[in-house]
């Protein structure tokens, strides 16, 4: 299992069969499937592109309370 993001320990990569002809490194958030990707690399980058996303939702989210 691999930490992609060292701040945040929710996001994980393992490699797992999922179907597909060859194991994927699968994404997860808090144990919940996110993405498969066939590379660690492109694992990795998916991670940080979910992880982005879900914080600038999050502070959109926050502006929109406070206004």
């Amino acid at each position: 299992m691999k930490y992609p993001i060292k701040k945040d320990r929710n996001y994980t990569i393992t490699k797992e069969w999922t179907g597909k002809d060859k194991p994927q490194y699968v994404i997860r958030f808090c144990n919940e499937w996110v993405d498969s990707k066939p590379t660690m690399s492109s694992a990795t980058i998916r991670a940080i592109e979910v992880q982005f996303v879900n914080e600038w939702n999050s502070m959109i989210r926050s502006d929109e309370v406070q206004s």
